[in-house]
């Protein structure tokens, strides 16, 4: 993969917002250290932008100190915001199929992410109850899991399951997902 920095991809301190705001209620030391990571960015103003790499930082200081399922969680809200987001812009039908949630994959990542170089979800293939899906650019595979079962799931599949079947770390270019819903 990539690297962000060098791509200028950005990321929306709004978005950034809900999340951290899932923490103000914890204790005063991760308030306090997700605090010092903010604190030079107006994470309150939704046009803002901050570096991808600036949010991959913050999302490796959240899964260390706190445990992956935290960065699924951030997963779902990131993928109801870009529901929402599109839902909005009328972008998508109000009844969508669980392939028609996976085909139009690449139009959330752009929703969320602002990339020069335009790297997304690509679907490589779709059946009636399975997909595989890849992407070529830096982002945390277990927010990759939130954002497509929580946009999934907004076409009425209740258990969709997403496995991460090559990871950019052990050396491919790209994250592959496989996912199922029934």
């Amino acid at each position: 993969m990539e690297n962000t920095a060098a791509l200028n991809a950005t990321f929306s301190a709004g978005l950034l917002h809900k999340i951290v705001d899932q923490y103000k209620n914890t204790s005063d030391h991760i308030t306090m250290e997700l605090n010092k990571r903010i604190t030079h960015i107006d994470i309150t103003n939704p046009l803002v932008q901050i570096s991808l790499d600036m949010f991959n930082d913050i999302v490796e200081w959240i899964e260390h100190e706190l445990g992956s399922a935290n960065l699924k969680m951030i997963g779902i809200i990131m993928g109801e915001t870009a529901y929402n987001d599109l839902k909005a812009k009328n972008k998508i039908n109000e009844k969508l199929t669980p392939k028609e949630a996976i085909e139009i994959l690449p139009l959330v990542s752009q929703s969320l992410i602002i990339d020069p170089l335009k790297r997304t979800w690509k679907v490589l293939e779709i059946s009636d109850n399975f997909a595989r899906i890849k992407r070529s650019q830096v982002f945390h595979p277990t927010i990759q899991i939130g954002i497509i079962e929580s946009f999934i799931r907004k076409a009425g599949v209740v258990f969709p399951r997403t496995r991460l079947i090559r990871d950019y770390k052990q050396g491919p270019a790209f994250d592959e997902f496989e996912i199922t819903w029934y």
